[in-house]
């Protein structure tokens, strides 16, 4: 009868825990979360190059160091990017 209480302790427990996970909404995906680098004067969204040891990157195109760093949802709401 104690591992019946117990199998039902641990099963209330885990209905408990899942009753009060939060929702994760469906338009946080985890593309709109990944860190993206824009580059302010291609105004375009760009895989950068570390420039030395210092946390400043480098466009791979215009090969200027004027680079945006944040999550992609963050720099499109920021710069107005429709994609």
């Amino acid at each position: 009868m104690a591992q019946a209480e117990q199998i039902s302790d641990e099963i209330i427990d885990q209905a408990i825990e899942k009753a009060t996970e939060k929702p994760v909404p469906e338009s946080k995906s985890e593309s709109k979360q990944a860190i993206v680098f824009y580059c302010k004067i291609c105004k375009e969204i760009v895989s950068a190059e570390k420039k030395g040891k210092s946390l400043s990157f480098v466009c791979p195109k215009c090969s200027q160091s004027k680079i945006a760093i944040g999550t992609q949802s963050s720099i499109e709401s920021y710069y107005h990017l429709n994609k």
